[in-house]
């Protein structure tokens, strides 16, 4: 079974009830249900294909299953803010009922209340893998077999298996066996500009390979193609100005769009094979110079043009059409309220279809198909983190994206059958699928995050830890001689560990991404404790285990007692924050006496002091066990909103407020700064006190690869 945790079920957002109950498959009365794989196992063994619709109806009557749920409540969840009658909300519900073999006599699985709605009846439970891999291994136990045959069988399982998952996605991808090695090969890079490449468009005949390139030490953008016969690097901006997100519309000519520091147009050119420049520029309509990622589209009859731009740097993008011969753009979807929107598209080759990156929350990408004939829509994924790009494969029969697992993920829109096409072993972006099965992606980051010991006394700097992802949230142990982070070098984010001089461990294996928020070791520095995606989990280092907790609240801001069997951890509730304890041995959690809105609590380990820091008021609370107690409150110039932000030591309380770094003795009433250029906000120490540990974010590197 994966290690992933369990989400919480506090809200009706698909992707957290999608998270809570895909974590496992399910039972629900008589067929099991995976979610995952998008099928519904019968009693008699036969798989069904549930549809993404009936899925989100599932997972809503699921999460409702004491109560009834309306049928505008069903129409809301199931569309969205597309406009559908409730007949097509009530065939949806028909439609959930067949897969069950539901009819409408028998209703043993969902049954309606006129004025009330709909109600999943039938009985729920959680199964494992272990469970289903049983259930489905039944047909071979009818049939008498020796040991010997068990042992064969037991043998070759794995081996068809693994033989059939390659045949047959060489099938559904079109990939000849020569290039499924690419699963298991490292990637070539195909360019060799310092700094960053991003946003590659393959021209249809495959021939010229478009990027966006920014050189270390400059902010102007430019635009290169590579010639993909010869490799030849060839730059196509001639100007001053900014130009960005270049897209092949056929295999001469180019849309983009170029900035000044006035304004935003995007323009369409010819390119030149022969010359390999840029020829007949033309201005096509105005841009927003906050719409940075603004990219277009032509319609089939090069008529119009297709375009996404935001109204402001706080503004969520929205798709726009443009008539050419009107002059007139309008919406053609309604952004959500939050997030970056609609922030990124691409249109299929025949025109009748727009891939669709929608950004919801700032941590969530929804991968949307639109019909640009019907305007109907259809949710293919929820990832959960951001996504750089989706492209079109097999002449738009199929999608192409990354997930949060960092699979390269290939759906096919006909059969809506997902198939992971490759899994890098670094991070990667904006996958693209040849037509000879070859993999073409971007690797690296915009910023990298490296780890550095600085001395207090003079200020000495040390790299720690450096690689060309992210390695950030630092953790030490009061000793000194153990620390811990998190890094995505591997391509998900896990938790890493070092002991004295030994070679860093990977201790975590995810398999999708988490947000990783707080890392801390215990007083003893035998265990380390955290919170990720709105989870605590607790690591014994002694065997490596890991424990993370049962997905039903949502967690922040762990942080260890000086007892070393218990932890402080707000539990977030009705948008408010309460102070909890965790008993890392049992999992219990009980309420604290301390009051609302504390959000982050803090022992100190070698006196009876402790603090609280409130996400509202720029400062903290030091107060001293005693009777009375003593309680004084610390005046900071900014809010302490994370763990990482402060740390007991002998002396007193270090803390960072700006990038500069304060110290609190425990006898006095002020803090002093120190003098030290902090390479980072985010701080660990030992309980010496004499160094810290930080991440500083830098630029980072992204490179052209392919498998």
């Amino acid at each position: 079974m994966s290690e992933l945790p369990s989400s919480q079920a506090g809200s009706v957002s698909e992707a957290d009830l999608y998270e809570d109950w895909s974590a496992h498959p399910i039972k629900v009365g008589e067929f099991i249900i995976n979610f995952n794989e998008r099928y519904a196992e019968a009693p008699d063994g036969e798989k069904r294909n549930i549809t993404p619709n009936s899925i989100k109806l599932l997972l809503l009557l699921l999460h409702n299953s004491s109560s009834y749920v309306s049928l505008s409540d069903i129409h809301k969840f199931v569309y969205g803010n597309q406009y559908k009658d409730d007949s097509s909300t009530r065939k949806q519900v028909t439609s959930l009922r067949k897969l069950f073999d539901d009819t409408a006599k028998e209703k043993h699985y969902i049954e309606n209340k006129l004025g009330h709605g709909y109600r999943l009846i039938a009985p729920v439970e959680f199964i494992d893998e272990d469970s289903v891999k049983e259930h489905s291994f039944e047909t071979f136990t009818k049939f008498p077999l020796t040991k010997i045959s068990w042992s064969l069988i037991i043998l070759l399982v794995p081996i068809v298996a693994l033989s059939f998952y390659f045949v047959f996605n060489q099938h559904e991808s079109g990939i000849d066996s020569k290039s499924v090695g690419y699963l298991f090969e490292k990637p070539t890079p195909i360019t060799h500009l310092k700094g960053l490449e991003v946003y590659p468009s393959l021209s249809p005949d495959e021939k010229w390979l478009l990027f966006n390139h920014r050189a270390d030490g400059e902010k102007i953008w430019k635009i290169y193609v590579r010639d993909m016969v010869n490799g030849d690097l060839i730059n196509l901006t001639r100007t001053t100005h900014t130009e960005r997100m270049p897209r092949w519309v056929s295999n001469t000519q180019v849309v983009y769009s170029q900035f000044d520091d006035k304004q935003c147009f995007f323009y369409s050119a010819t390119f030149d094979r022969n010359e390999r420049k840029l020829i007949d520029e033309k201005k096509l309509v105005e841009c927003s110079l906050y719409s940075k990622n603004a990219h277009g589209a032509f319609w089939p009859d090069k008529q119009g043009m297709f375009f996404n731009r935001a109204e402001s740097i706080n503004a969520p993008f929205i798709i726009y059409s443009h008539s050419f011969l009107t002059s007139e753009s309008w919406p053609i979807a309604s952004p959500p309220p939050s997030g970056k929107g609609d922030y990124y598209f691409s249109l299929s080759d025949d025109g009748s279809r727009l891939a669709v990156l929608r950004n919801k929350n700032w941590s969530q990408t929804e991968v949307w198909i639109y019909n640009t004939v019907t305007w109907e829509t259809h949710l293919v994924d929820t990832i959960d983190s951001i996504l750089a790009s989706v492209s079109w494969a097999d002449d738009s029969k199929a999608i192409v994206y990354k997930n949060s697992a960092n699979q390269i993920i290939r759906y096919n829109l006909s059969n809506k059958v997902s198939a992971v096409l490759a899994q890098p072993s670094i991070p990667i972006t904006a996958p693209i699928l040849k037509k000879n099965g070859k993999l073409l992606f971007a690797a690296g980051g915009f910023y990298k995050k490296d780890l550095y010991k600085q001395t207090l006394a003079d200020n000495e700097v040390e790299s720690i830890e450096s690689s060309s992802y992210q390695d950030f949230i630092p953790a030490v142990s009061k000793s000194g001689k153990k620390i811990a982070w998190v890094s995505n070098r591997t391509g998900v984010f896990q938790v890493w560990y070092k002991a004295n001089e030994d070679p860093p461990k990977q201790i975590t294996h995810l398999v999708n991404n988490l947000q990783f928020v707080d890392l801390s070791f215990s007083p003893d520095g035998s265990m380390l404790g955290g919170t990720a995606s709105g989870r605590w989990f607790i690591i014994d280092l002694s065997n490596m285990k890991v424990k993370w907790d049962s997905g039903k609240e949502y967690y922040k801001n762990f942080q260890w007692r000086k007892n070393g069997v218990e932890a402080y951890v707000a539990m977030k509730h009705m948008e408010q924050w309460e102070q909890m304890i965790l008993n890392v041995s049992t999992s219990n959690i009980r309420a604290s006496n301390i009051s609302e809105d504390a959000f982050i609590v803090l022992e100190d380990h070698f006196d009876n002091l402790t603090y609280i820091a409130s996400f509202k008021k720029e400062g903290f609370w030091r107060i001293r066990e005693g009777k009375p107690a003593e309680s004084q409150f610390i005046s900071t110039p900014e809010v302490i909103n994370r763990t990482g932000r402060w740390v007991v030591t002998n002396d007193g309380l270090l803390f960072t407020a700006n990038k500069k770094l304060f110290l609190l003795e425990k006898q006095k009433t002020y803090a002093q700064e120190i003098d030290l250029q902090l390479k980072g906000k985010h701080i660990a120490a030992p309980g010496s006190g004499k160094w810290v540990l930080t991440s500083e974010m830098v630029r980072g590197e992204i490179d052209l690869m392919q498998f």
